[in-house]
Parts: C-alpha cells; structure tokens; sequence
C-alpha cells in the first residue's frame, strides 16, 4: 500500500503488541477509503505466513 502510494501505513505498539497505524491527512479521506485500506490489508493478511 505504501509502495503503491494508496496509503500511508506505520507499525506501533499497543499495550506492548504491535498493530498498524493508518495515517489520513486530506479532508477527502472518506468511509470507502479506509474500507479500501481494511480490504487491502485483510487480503495482505491472508496471503502472510502464519508467525
């Protein structure tokens, strides 16, 4: 996604486990954009190895 230029991703820690930080700055950022993120990253998902 980030490659892509279709969203800006980063990682953090929550309560010490790890999770994905979507960063939306434009005020055009809409519902179907962040689904499109969700999709994408559940398809990313999918396709990872189970660690």
């Amino acid at each position: 996604m980030v490659r892509s230029g279709a969203a800006w991703l980063s990682t953090i820690r929550i309560a010490g486990r790890p999770a994905i930080r979507l960063c939306v700055t434009s005020h055009r950022t809409g519902l179907a954009d962040t689904e499109a993120v969700a999709g994408a990253l559940a398809e990313a998902r999918k396709r990872a190895p189970i660690a």
